[in-house]
């Protein structure tokens, strides 16, 4: 993780009832991954840091 670029980000509750967390990405970590809204994403911890990728998507073929 040494060479990997961090940002620092809180959780906040969803406010929904449903006990979920939302997680605001700051939009200078968005626009450097290239990730937009509603990409997907997986989430891990590892070495006690939350690591978020973006998920591939399968495609479909014919």
């Amino acid at each position: 993780m040494d060479d990997q670029r961090r940002w620092t980000s809180f959780c906040r509750d969803a406010e929904d009832g449903s006990g979920d967390l939302v997680i605001d990405l700051p939009a200078d970590m968005l626009a450097e991954l290239g990730w937009k809204v509603g990409d997907r994403l997986s989430i891990s911890v590892e070495d006690g840091l939350v690591i978020l990728r973006r998920a591939s998507i399968p495609t479909e073929t014919s």
